[in-house]
């Protein structure tokens, strides 16, 4: 028999995340909002936004993961999802961020620090494709910040955890005229 803790747990994890549970911020902020102690900044960026994005991360200097597996052509390979790894205060980060800030490039992510490159890849990868009812499989472009601002608001708790897993949270910009953006991150402990 559970004790009511798990009970209250449990039911804590099922309840839809709430619209409001992404934390509006300036763009100004995103520093503060990426880099937190105990995290690492990645950018998970979808190179079909822009033909500048992969020579932009292939030429910057930052450790990146392609998202996608196999041997791809080089023109799969310009349109492809990355993970891009941050470094507070960088040249390459500013310009990155600046850069992406309000075009849909991709989204931000807060990330453990005990994380390595290649486990947060395989973790978002397993988001790269849904099935519906019927059995029919899609791409699920969660990186791009239009989805993920969509895609949020619809999880339980324990979705958006699953989602999380070593993230600590994502950043999206909110598509208005101004530099804003929303935090997504666990209201739990």
């Amino acid at each position: 028999m559970s004790s009511s803790g798990e009970r209250a747990d449990a039911q804590l994890l099922a309840r839809p995340v709430s619209p409001l549970a992404g934390r509006l911020i300036q763009q100004a902020e995103l520093d503060r909002a990426v880099f937190t102690p105990g995290t690492m900044g990645v950018a998970i960026l979808d190179g079909a936004r822009s033909r500048a994005i992969e020579p932009m991360i292939r030429l910057g200097r930052a450790e990146y993961l392609c998202l996608f597996s196999g041997k791809l052509t080089p023109r799969m390979e310009a349109a492809a999802a990355y993970a891009v790894r941050l470094e507070p205060g960088t040249t390459f980060t500013r310009e990155l961020m600046s850069s992406m800030w309000g075009k849909a490039w991709g989204i931000l992510a807060s990330v453990d620090e005990n994380a390595t490159m290649p486990e947060v890849r395989r973790h978002l990868r397993r988001f790269l494709r849904v099935g519906d009812e019927e059995g029919k499989t899609y791409y699920f472009r969660f990186y791009d910040p239009r989805v993920l601002r969509a895609y949020v608001p619809t999880c339980t708790n324990a979705e958006f955890a699953a989602f999380l897993g070593p993230m600590k949270r994502v950043i999206a910009e909110t598509g208005s005229a101004g530099s804003e953006g929303l935090v997504f991150e666990r209201a739990w402990a």
